[in-house]
């Protein structure tokens, strides 16, 4: 697993490596009938599918540091219990802003890009043919250009506005 994640650091010469975390759970039914994954949890004592995907991601977070980088992971791994100096969460789920809360209440770093509307492959228009709905909507151009405005006098209720400024317009390595 080092060996994967410095070859990409090598090519991709960075202080961040995004690992995901997304969309694990979709798979891991198939877990519970993998003998090595019951041996995992047997001999680490991990007792549910969700404490195995966070066994991984903290052991790839290790590696990654091992090799001088931080990591990036999308909002699911805000419980999986990773090193705040060394990770930044990206937020993207729009309606749940109850995940972004949980990431600034536990200190980590956060990249804002939640897919409304910060998505582009979503529909802009009411009159466009081809893109992805949310639901029954669009996403307007329009929301595009707001979202800073709009995000930064959210966050700004809960910190001052200078940081509510770094999370979505940088971070500092």
């Amino acid at each position: 697993m080092t060996d994967v994640l410095r070859e990409v650091k090598t090519l991709f010469p960075s202080v961040y490596i995004h690992l995901g975390g997304d969309e694990v759970a979709f798979g891991s039914d198939a877990w519970d009938n993998d003998i090595k994954v019951q041996e995992l949890k047997k001999t680490v004592g991990l007792k549910s599918n969700k404490e195995v995907e966070a066994y991984f991601i903290r052991r790839m977070a290790d590696s990654v540091a091992g090799i001088n980088g931080r990591i990036i992971v999308w909002d699911e791994m805000v419980d999986a219990k990773l090193a705040k100096d060394q990770t930044v969460m990206m937020w993207w789920r729009h309606d749940k802003p109850e995940q972004l809360n949980k990431i600034l209440d536990k200190g980590y770093q956060v990249i804002l890009t939640p897919r409304l509307p910060m998505y582009f492959d979503f529909v802009q228009q009411e009159n466009h043919k081809y893109g992805r709905k949310w639901g029954k909507g669009f996403n307007p151009l329009q929301d595009v250009f707001d979202f800073a405005g709009s995000q930064l006098d959210s966050l700004g209720k809960r910190k001052n506005r200078s940081w509510a400024f770094r999370l979505i317009f940088g971070l500092k390595q």
